[in-house]
This record gives C-alpha cells, sequence and structure tokens, in this order.
C-alpha cells in the first residue's frame, strides 16, 4: 500500500484509514481466510506503513477544511429590510423576509 486517496484526491481522515484496514481484515477473518492483517508478520510492514501514513497526515492537519460563509453585513441587511425587498409588503417579500431570517439566524448559507 502506497497511498491511497478519495474520489476528488483528497486524502482520507486517519480515522478513516483505521476504519478501512481493519474492515479488509474483517472481510478476510469472514471468509476463514488463514491471513489476519492485524496479527500475521507477514504483514507487519503493512501495518508499519499505514501506521506511518497516518502519522504523516496527522502532522499535515484536516484533510480538509470547510469553507466557512462571511459575515453578513448589517447594512445590508438594513437596506434589504427598509426597501421592502425584505418584510410584510407583498406575500413575496413577507416569504423572502422569513427565509432571509431563518437562513441568517441558523447560519443556513448556499
Amino acid at each position: 500500500m502506497v497511498e491511497i486517496r478519495r474520489k476528488g484526491g483528497y486524502h482520507y481522515a486517519p480515522e478513516s484509514l483505521i476504519s478501512i484496514f481493519h474492515g479488509i481484515n474483517r472481510y478476510l477473518v469472514e471468509q476463514n481466510a488463514t491471513m489476519n492483517l492485524s496479527l500475521a508478520s507477514e504483514f507487519l510492514t503493512c501495518r508499519q506503513k499505514v501506521a506511518d501514513y497516518i502519522k504523516h497526515l496527522e502532522k499535515e492537519g484536516p484533510p480538509h477544511k470547510k469553507k466557512k460563509a462571511p459575515a453578513v453585513d448589517p447594512g445590508l441587511h438594513r437596506e434589504l429590510w427598509l426597501s421592502g425587498q425584505l418584510g410584510p409588503a407583498t406575500p413575496k417579500s413577507l416569504v423572502d423576509g422569513l427565509l432571509w431570517l431563518c437562513c441568517w439566524l441558523f447560519a443556513l448559507r448556499g
């Protein structure tokens, strides 16, 4: 095993690699294979490479960080309400205002 990556080219989280390794081992045990990745001396190098790769990933930090949306500008918020685009002026502005408030209060950003 030299390298393992997700579809987008991102590294797996270290916990995921451990789960994949144990999942392969569990499959082999369930199939009554004569080998056990966790115990057999033949797989010592494999176990060491996985452990080294996990240490390397942990040094790099999280595999990818979520991007944070910028904070809503208070001026824009006020302008939308004062202009009537949000609020009780029309049914559309009422629905838009309700959606705006839900997204703003519950941090749902598109």
